[in-house]
């Protein structure tokens, strides 16, 4: 299934339907539409997944991070001086 050109979801039985119901004028110009079209759609689910994985990656990277912040607001964790760096900056001159 797919949107296709912003018809709502359609499934490629549709289209075709669709197509072969046309004017024979009419027809070829879909035809060579709808190839367009599909790929279109093969680029645009390429770069879904692309992105998919991208962020897989990343949301792997960030789960430790996260983690160790959840820790440090529930009090699990002790703030440790490494995570002090540029504490003086934050400080009020009292």
């Amino acid at each position: 299934m797919f949107n296709f050109f912003g018809q709502g979801e359609v499934t490629p039985q549709d289209v075709e339907k669709s197509i072969k119901e046309l004017p024979l004028p009419e027809k070829i110009k879909a035809v060579a539409i709808y190839k367009r079209y599909k790929e279109i759609r093969k680029i645009e689910d390429e770069m879904r997944e692309a992105i998919r994985a991208v962020e897989k990656k990343y949301l792997k990277l960030d789960a430790p991070v996260l983690e160790n912040i959840s820790k440090l607001v529930s009090g699990a964790k002790a703030i440790e001086e490494s995570e002090l760096t540029n504490l003086d900056k934050y400080l009020n001159e009292e």
